[in-house]
């Protein structure tokens, strides 16, 4: 896949670089500088750092993976400095720091089958969500408490961004209207 830039201000956009992606590719905010993208290889998910403007890379992080035919998804904490990790339909999360190279695992208390995964902006808690029950988007703290913030009808997966104040949050809506129409004596 290509990864391009566009100035804010206009202009011809320019080629990044061009890598295998697993996911899609991740940046951490302001002050922060670093994006990310994986790649899976086997039984590893392989986070590769780059430079938006140089355009160099540079590999963060190598994780084993305990079932390659399953779907991971991730997240690139908001201060760039760390990893989350969830191998989607289950209630682990594992958050890996790209400083210390440590890993702690989070058990999502109570919810299980989490398809989703975004860290909300302080880096303090995660939104993610479950279909054990229909749908439902949580947030959870790094102890694993789990909140349930929004309960949608229906069984579509919904997922959020939170904003750069932690203030507000975005997430796709889904509505559905139809009316039945019967023609009689036909």
């Amino acid at each position: 896949m290509d990864i391009w830039k566009v100035p804010i201000s206009g202009g011809l956009p320019q080629l990044v670089m061009k890598v295998a992606l697993y996911d899609i590719p991740r940046c951490a905010r302001a002050p922060a500088t670093i994006c990310a993208v994986a790649a899976k290889n086997n039984d590893e998910l392989i986070f590769t750092g780059f430079d938006v403007i140089r355009g160099t890379r540079t590999e963060l992080a190598r994780l084993k993976i305990d079932d390659p035919d399953k779907v991971y998804t991730w997240d690139l904490s908001p201060d760039g400095a760390r990893i989350a990790i969830l191998k989607r339909g289950t209630s682990e999360i594992h958050v890996f720091s790209l400083r210390t190279h440590t890993e702690q695992k989070i058990t999502v208390k109570g919810w299980d089958g989490l398809q989703g995964l975004d860290w909300a902006s302080d880096g303090r808690g995660i939104f993610t969500s479950s279909l054990t029950a229909g749908s439902v988007l949580l947030h959870t703290d790094l102890q694993g408490n789990a909140r349930a913030l929004w309960e949608p009808k229906g069984d579509g997966i919904a997922w959020t961004v939170s904003s750069p104040d932690g203030h507000h949050v975005a997430m796709p809506g889904f509505g559905l209207s139809s009316n039945i129409w019967e023609i009689q004596n036909f």
